[in-house]
């Protein structure tokens, strides 16, 4: 399996920028030998992991009870059908900003409003792939919704950037 490490949200991205308060922030990286962005923004938005799905319709079981989002249940997005336009969703996220180096994906809620970027640094044999995400709390159920959140979010993102990584 490719090795994820946690490192720093990387200064000047679009994501470190996402929001005046940052209340949680965290980035993990990978190397992607000669990957492009979109190609590789595309494995990671379609990695399919059974128990990952199986906590996501826990999570909506129960946060519907509180009135918050909840994502649909969507049939696997092939990923050649996967744009990136600001303005669009892919999946159950909308697409903020887009550059050469970095996509700023993200959802906006009453309880809190979170950004994650894929951002794709280096190149050829040396790519290296930084998926962060940036939380600002709305309110005081935001701040009780992350705290169970939170470990399975750094679990989640992890195995998910690895999946991306090997395909």
């Amino acid at each position: 399996m490719p090795r994820v490490q946690a490192v720093e949200v990387p200064g000047g991205s679009l994501v470190a920028q996402a929001f005046s308060k940052i209340d949680f922030a965290d980035a993990y990286q990978v190397s992607v030998p000669d990957a492009d962005l979109e190609s590789f923004a595309r494995k990671f938005l379609t990695v399919r992991i059974g128990w990952i799905e199986a906590l996501f319709k826990l999570r909506n079981r129960l946060v519907s009870i509180f009135g918050l989002k909840t994502s649909l249940e969507a049939p696997p997005l092939p990923p050649q059908k996967v744009t990136f336009e600001p303005g669009t969703n892919v999946a159950i996220f909308r697409v903020f900003q887009k550059n050469s180096q970095e996509i700023l994906l993200g959802e906006d809620d009453k309880h809190l409003d979170f950004r994650f970027s894929l951002l794709l640094q280096g190149e050829g044999a040396n790519a290296q792939a930084v998926i962060s995400t940036v939380v600002h709390f709305n309110n005081w159920l935001g701040r009780a919704y992350f705290i169970p959140v939170a470990p399975f979010h750094k679990l989640i993102v992890r195995a998910i950037l690895s999946r991306a990584a090997k395909a």
